[in-house]
């Protein structure tokens, strides 16, 4: 669906094949669609890199995405270094054993977040009233 969306208007289309390749385990065993392959593919990089960058926020939301509850930073690097070339790129995964690296996704997912969360709160609330 978030394929056909962005696909309609020449300002998203670039970015259409990336809402559908992010959801692709990197053995490209699990996933979705499982119809798609990386080979070939020149910006299989960049949907691997999406790939990481969206469970990662998925799994540390505690709000915008509430369908399951959150867990910490740590838990997470942990599951990242888990399925290390099963789901995820294991060059990618390899990147986080840096500590800035680990230090500004910490950040981003939880002071960043909920200032985000916030601000579009605030906004939505002032539009109804």
């Amino acid at each position: 669906m978030g394929y056909e969306l962005l696909s309609k208007w020449d300002s998203t289309r670039p970015y259409a094949e990336a809402a559908l390749y992010h959801h692709l385990w990197y053995d490209e065993k699990g996933g979705y669609p499982r119809e798609y392959t990386y080979k070939g593919n020149d910006n299989a990089i960049l949907y691997q890199i999406l790939t990481c960058a969206d469970c990662l926020d998925a799994a540390t939301d505690s709000v915008g995405r509430a369908y399951s509850s959150c867990k910490n930073f740590a838990d997470m690097l942990a599951d990242l270094h888990c399925n290390a070339g099963r789901m995820f790129n294991p060059d990618l995964v390899q990147l986080f054993d840096s500590e800035q690296l680990q230090q500004e996704a910490g950040r981003l997912i939880t002071v960043e977040h909920e200032q985000l969360y916030r601000e579009v709160f605030c906004k939505n609330v002032e539009l109804v009233l």
